[in-house]
């Protein structure tokens, strides 16, 4: 088996502990966030994937899909931003995400 980049290492799969040390939050919270945010994971336990109980010891994360999903849901508050965006992030203009109405 080989990873993506041809180098023949085997990617290491992220643990729920791991997801969490890099949201700097608890274990329950990134569960949490899995579970209500649409975070992708891998199911490797019996049947249909349990995200509550001992169902975590079971979930592992993709590193890229981690990051493609940070990049998705990442949006700033507050002014224009003056610096430039990457591709992807959504404007702000007053304080209002891209898509947002203000309600005067």
């Amino acid at each position: 088996m080989s990873n993506q980049s041809g180098t023949g290492a085997v990617e290491r799969l992220w643990t729920p502990k791991d997801l969490a040390e890099r949201w700097r939050c608890s274990v329950d919270t990134a569960m949490d966030r899995v579970r209500t945010k649409g975070v992708p994971f891998l199911w490797l336990g019996p049947g249909e994937p349990r995200l509550t109980g001992r169902g975590p010891k079971f979930v592992r994360f993709r590193r890229q899909a981690i990051e493609q999903w940070e990049a998705r849901h990442e949006g700033y508050w507050g002014p224009e931003v003056s610096q430039p965006k990457s591709e992807g992030h959504p404007k702000t203009s007053g304080g209002l995400l891209r898509g947002q109405n203000a309600r005067r």
